[in-house]
């Protein structure tokens, strides 16, 4: 079993390569062998999924870093070649060949039906490109520092330092607008919303959540009040 999360960019002024290889140096940060970015072996091709081609995505492309090198997450930044959006708001509002509604040929009534619309689980979100995390849910790594002790850095840990500075990255260096999704909960937050509850393990003096996740979650707060 894995953690998965998307984090979905609205806008930007990052191209997608620049945004695979901040997230590369991020990822970097946590990888027990202590390989830099530059060992990593990628690929760049196809978006797809577990069965292929992803029926979703027709047309997209992806970065990746490629399969079986034992890196804390396997990476992909997804996105439409030509300064397309990876996904529209009509795309997002559209019935996926993944979703059982009463029109599907496939449509099986015992399952739960899809309401349709953007926030529907088996559609994609509207965005200007997309990073998919994905790592699994045995994943140990460095030790943290907590507010009661020490706690070993677990899947949801890693996903929420990498949100937090991706999320610094494109807004203060990239003009970036994001959204990214909780797995466990299947809810869409605006930038940091809910990041602190995503960790849920109070690892509040970790150098990650200090330099960035902190000081932003404060910001995004003053700027809802203000309001």
């Amino acid at each position: 079993m894995t953690l998965a999360t998307n984090i979905y960019i609205t806008t930007t002024t990052a191209t997608p390569k620049q945004v695979f290889s901040a997230m590369q140096h991020f990822l970097a940060r946590f990888d027990e062998y202590g390989r830099t970015p530059q060992e990593h072996i990628t690929d760049h091709g196809e978006s797809w999924s577990p069965e292929g081609a992803d029926p979703r995505l027709p047309g997209r492309t992806r970065y990746a870093n490629r399969l079986g090198q034992d890196l804390p997450a396997i990476l992909h930044v997804e996105y439409r070649p030509g300064g397309h959006d990876f996904c529209t708001t009509e795309e997002a509002e559209t019935h996926s060949p993944y979703c059982n509604f009463p029109e599907s040929p496939d449509y099986d009534p015992d399952k739960e039906t899809c309401p349709g619309g953007a926030e529907a689980e088996d559609h994609e979100t509207a965005c200007v490109m997309k990073v998919w995390l994905d790592t699994a849910y045995g994943y140990r790594g460095p030790t943290l520092i907590t507010e009661d002790g020490t706690h070993t850095m677990n899947c949801t840990d890693l996903h929420a330092a990498l949100i937090a500075e991706l999320g610094q990255w494109l807004e203060t260096e990239h003009a970036g607008a994001w959204k990214w999704r909780n797995e466990y909960t299947g809810d869409i937050h605006p930038r940091y919303e809910g990041l602190a509850e995503f960790t849920g393990l109070g690892v509040k003096q970790q150098d990650w959540w200090l330099n960035f996740a902190k000081p932003a979650i404060e910001q995004h707060m003053k700027e809802i009040e203000a309001e």
